[in-house]
């Protein structure tokens, strides 16, 4: 599993497990102010997006987390989309609201 530290986060592939705290930042509509505001599946989908995009690319969107805890306060990383009939490798990041800044 790949992970990365830095002095105040973890950056870990995402679990299945993190649906709970990932939908807290999805199903905000002020977070999601450039994406449509998700329901549960779709939070359960991106995860899976992610799952399989470390499978297949190596790399894919990872999991922040606060360190010295467990708690998932977001998602950042790379991401195959396509724009105009080109697929291109994206950067995205989505972090709690009560944690900009």
């Amino acid at each position: 599993m790949f992970l990365l530290e830095t002095e105040r986060l973890i950056l870990r592939e995402m679990k299945r497990s993190d649906v709970e705290s990932l939908h807290v930042i999805f199903s905000d509509p002020l977070t999601m102010r450039f994406w449509p505001v998700f329901e549960r599946s779709r939070t359960e989908g991106w995860v899976e997006v992610s799952l399989r995009s470390y499978a297949r690319h190596g790399f894919g969107l990872w999991a922040l987390v606060l360190k010295g805890s467990e708690e998932v306060i977001g998602d950042c990383g790379m991401l195959l989309q396509e724009a105009e009939g080109v697929t291109e490798t994206g950067i995205g990041w989505h972090v709690r609201r009560e944690l900009w800044g």
